[in-house]
């Protein structure tokens, strides 16, 4: 069963498709800008290894698109040469964000147990001083009392 932000990537995806088939002849190459942050979010969402297939997947749909669609030389010789780096840089830059983020997560959570481990010796330490000093004192005072 899809979770709930898979469909709606797959609709952001979809919308994009069709934004740009139908903007290209409009905006040129730069209908195909959102392209980014929709790779951005894949690898954020799914790992680098699923964001580098998902570039594979744009990259096909986009020479099919300058290609085969609205075949313009230039336009095609200037995506080629920028569009495929900057898009790895992308999905590389995002996939270690999110594991780096996860990662820290991960410390976070053993950082707040091991403080709760401690804070759990600390409390039944402090038990144990305040009982012993206790009992010194009614000890000490047995003595001042039996002279």
């Amino acid at each position: 069963m899809p979770r709930r932000i898979d469909i709606l990537y797959l609709i952001a995806w979809v919308s994009y498709a069709i934004f740009t088939l139908t903007m290209f002849p409009v905006f040129k190459i730069t209908a195909g800008i959102p392209v980014f942050p929709l790779m951005a979010l894949g690898a954020w969402l799914y790992g680098t290894s699923t964001g580098l297939k998902i570039i594979v997947g744009a990259l096909i749909f986009h020479m099919y698109l300058l290609g085969a669609v609205y075949a313009d030389i230039l336009t095609v010789y200037q995506s080629r040469a920028t569009s495929p780096v900057i898009a790895i840089v992308t999905v590389l830059v995002m996939g270690n964000l999110r594991k780096n983020i996860d990662a820290i997560k991960e410390t976070n959570k053993k950082l707040d147990q091991m403080v709760e481990e401690r804070n759990i010796k600390l409390a039944k330490l402090t038990a144990k001083l305040l009982a012993d000093s206790e009992s010194v004192k009614i000890r000490h005072g047995q003595r001042l009392h039996d002279g």
